[in-house]
């Protein structure tokens, strides 16, 4: 069983933890793109994560009250953008 020795919840020293060469880690595309992009750091489990890079969003609201205008344009572009969260 691995038993991690560090924990972080910063992004940004998660991110230099890699960069010395410290253990893995699962971040967002946008924070490292430019190291894997120039080679400091080597994605690893590209092809086995591609599938949690959306997300699915679940749109709950009261039925009988009116729905709020903000809410009603969120739900219609979400149905008709191709764009991903």
């Amino acid at each position: 069983m691995f038993d991690p020795y560090l924990y972080l919840n910063d992004t940004r020293a998660i991110k230099e933890c890699l960069m010395q060469g410290i253990g893995v880690a699962q971040l967002h595309d946008y924070i490292v793109e430019k190291e894997i992009r120039t080679g400091k750091l080597v994605e690893i489990l590209g092809k086995h994560t591609e599938q949690s890079k959306t997300i699915p969003i679940h749109i709950s609201y009261p039925p009988a009250k009116p729905l709020h205008a903000k809410i009603r344009c969120f739900i219609d572009f979400y149905k008709t953008t191709k764009f991903k969260f």
